[in-house]
């Protein structure tokens, strides 16, 4: 009934921002690329809107939208919005959608390597022909300070395959790495390739990741219900399936 309800009030709020459709463009992080194709189809139904959905890492994102991007809703990490809201760029308060952990994926098949345990996981990440992660977004400049911190940095960089943006894990489906470390919610939509399991918990880093309406909209109220469709039991569903929790 909750649900039913919520939904009736977000189809009311969406019919008084004004009868004819519009086109939303959405800039948002790879991490939730997965959880937004699946769920684009029924939100057009519902609004009548269409989603114009752009990804890339948070890192570039934040870059066009400082460079002058126009858009109507940003996906990024909390403090990139936070500071989109200070600069004027985006109207507060930012809009907090789910929380997401750094996972190790194999190629499917694989024999799976211990990563249980800090000791663990550097040895498997010693021991690893080549390591897969992304130059930029915020699991890669993680990994990146966290090899140097374990003490094993030269050492994974000079068999890494390091890509600007995108699935890590496709390098492991097509024989390319050993190891592919990313976010979860990248990892795991990979073809051919496995979740071996999120990083053990003294390593493990969680982003937040929140919705910020582009102050320069013309479509303001749409794009805020759109992000408030991204908090509801439906899309909380769907967050979760992609290897996410919900947040708050």
């Amino acid at each position: 009934m909750k649900r039913l309800l919520f939904i009736a009030g977000l189809l009311a709020a969406i019919s008084a921002c004004g009868a004819q459709a519009a086109d939303i463009t959405v800039l948002s992080s790879t991490g939730l690329t997965s959880t937004l194709d699946q769920l684009k189809d029924s939100y057009e139904a519902r609004s009548g809107d269409r989603l114009l959905l752009t990804y890339d890492t948070v890192g570039q994102l934040k870059k066009r939208i400082d460079d002058g991007a126009t858009f109507d809703l940003c996906i990024l990490t909390a403090p990139m919005i936070d500071d989109l809201v200070k600069t004027g760029k985006v109207t507060g308060p930012r809009i907090e959608l789910a929380r997401s952990g750094i996972g190790v994926a194999i190629r499917k098949g694989a024999p799976k390597p211990d990563i249980s345990t800090e000791a663990a996981f550097k040895q498997t990440l010693l021991s690893a022909r080549s390591v897969a992660y992304t130059a930029t977004g915020s699991s890669g400049s993680y990994f990146a300070g966290l090899i140097d911190r374990m003490g094993i940095g030269d050492a994974v960089r000079a068999k890494a395959h390091i890509i600007q943006s995108g699935p890590a894990a496709e390098l492991v489906a097509r024989g390319e790495a050993d190891l592919a470390v990313q976010q979860i919610s990248e990892l795991l939509p990979v073809a051919d390739a496995e979740l071996v399991g999120p990083l053990p918990a003294p390593l493990q880093f969680t982003t937040l990741f929140s919705a910020g309406v582009s102050a320069g909209s013309q479509h303001a109220a749409r794009a805020k219900a759109l992000a408030d469709f991204l908090t509801s039991p439906e899309a909380i569903a769907v967050i979760r399936a992609k290897g996410m929790d919900p947040s708050p």
